[in-house]
């Protein structure tokens, strides 16, 4: 649900933008994700295996970014970008040779590149949830990365940053993103609308309930990480 909200706010920045509340909220709202998919991440990851996950990881990495990398080349040529479409040109060897800092590095810039031009890019087929799910990777990458061998992790404490982190989500949309949608309600009934619907979160049994109706069901810890 966090991502989807986040979303539509991207896909609708011209409407906010210049707006220092909405501004504010929606910086807050990217950093807090990015918090919770990294919290979660670590939950999942074992002490054992490391090694072997992160191989895994990096495979399933690889194969996103490359296929974001050439699809973002395309749209690059097609509108004279010239420069980007000649960085861009990577293969799965681009990313499989060397240390995996430069790997990182390699995501990490088409990434960003791709986060520029992502609204332009549906029209080549590549959706935004495409985007996240090769973040989502990449994320996981750097935070295996950083595990030492010998780290021990813990469970619990793991669990109280997510359900801290998910508090202050539900308390952001709550009390200051759900207010600051209303100034749309009428104005821009579609932006609105998209906002309500990505507020709808489905809880552990599977029901659906309205986000902005029943803001905070999301960090009851019944469906602690719902993104």
């Amino acid at each position: 649900m966090y991502r989807a909200v986040k979303l539509v706010l991207f896909g609708n920045e011209a409407s906010w933008n210049g707006l220092p509340a909405f501004e504010s909220a929606y910086t807050a709202l990217s950093e807090k994700i990015v918090q919770l998919v990294n919290a979660g991440n670590t939950q999942r990851v074992e002490t054992v295996g490391v090694a072997k996950r992160k191989q895994e990881v990096r495979l399933k990495m690889t194969k996103a970014v490359v296929k974001l990398a050439k699809i973002l080349r395309a749209y690059a040529l097609d509108n004279d970008l010239t420069q980007l479409g000649e960085q861009l040109k990577l293969t799965k060897t681009s990313f499989e040779r060397g240390s995996q800092v430069k790997a990182s590095q390699l995501v990490a810039f088409v990434i960003e590149a791709a986060t520029e031009h992502v609204s332009n890019l549906e029209d080549y087929g590549y959706l935004p949830e495409h985007l996240s799910e090769a973040e989502a990777l990449y994320a996981e990458f750097q935070e295996l990365r950083s595990i030492p061998r010998q780290a021990v992790i813990s469970r619990k404490q793991m669990t109280r940053a997510i359900e801290k982190v998910v508090k202050e989500l539900d308390s952001l949309l709550k009390n200051k993103l759900d207010a600051l949608m209303l100034v749309y309600e009428d104005e821009q009934e579609r932006f609105y609308n998209n906002y309500r619907d990505a507020r709808i979160i489905v809880d552990y049994v599977g029901s659906k309930s309205s986000g902005m109706k029943n803001a905070g069901s999301e960090g009851s810890g019944k469906n602690p990480i719902s993104l």
